[in-house]
């Protein structure tokens, strides 16, 4: 079961088990989320919080809700040095509105500030996260950054963060690390069986629908 939190400038989701006595948080919103999120989580037996990547706007409230609820941060080794300087993720866009919003990121995400934090959980592709109570696995989807992943429930409900988009469309990434990553990742997602794609910008994704083709485009 994946619920939304619509954050101020992403979407988190807490995913939960068949009976819903657990469930992990994939993203952390900015550090101006927390409140937002610590309501919405103060009932629920939430496990992990589980970033996509290293961005701003995925990780802002990850370190006090980590202290606040006591509970592990995971992430994949390749993004970690995004938290220290997140200028080594230099991003492009192939479009007018990716080059825009890669332009935008870029000046913003060295002044976004947010209280520093080691991962305590290193994601890595096909790990199972049973052990959080939740029967889904990790899928690496690189390209947008160097270590995003996704994470594919065995309902087929695919969290995929950043490397797609449904801003207006459906589309890949609309900016990113690396363009030939990010359209070898929207085959993974493609190929996955998925019944409803769950994105970090826009609203979710239908591959049965009208856009089954053009969403990954």
């Amino acid at each position: 079961m994946v619920i939304t939190i619509k954050c101020a400038a992403s979407n988190c989701y807490l995913l939960k088990n068949d009976s819903r006595s657990a469930g992990i948080l994939v993203d952390a919103g900015l550090s101006a989320d927390l409140g937002r999120l610590k309501k919405r989580l103060k009932a629920e037996n939430v496990r992990l919080i589980l970033l996509t990547h290293g961005h701003f706007d995925h990780i802002g409230a990850a370190a006090r809700l980590s202290e606040d609820l006591r509970i592990p941060v995971a992430m994949s080794r390749e993004d970690f040095p995004l938290l220290t300087d997140p200028s080594l993720g230099r991003l492009h866009g192939s479009t007018v509105l990716g080059s825009l919003l890669a332009a935008s990121a870029c000046l913003t995400m060295n002044k976004r500030a947010f209280p520093p934090f080691i991962p305590s959980v290193w994601l890595r592709d096909g790990q199972s996260l049973s052990e959080f109570g939740v029967d889904a696995r990790v899928v690496a989807l690189p390209g947008h950054t160097k270590g995003s992943v996704g994470v594919l429930t065995s309902e087929k409900e695919f969290m995929v963060g950043d490397a797609m988009f449904n801003i207006f469309k459906a589309t890949g990434a609309r900016l990113y690390e690396d363009f030939e990553q990010m359209k070898r990742s929207l085959e993974v997602i493609k190929s996955s069986g998925a019944k409803q794609i769950y994105v970090g910008h826009g609203r979710p994704i239908d591959p049965a629908g009208s856009l089954a083709l053009s969403a990954f485009a």
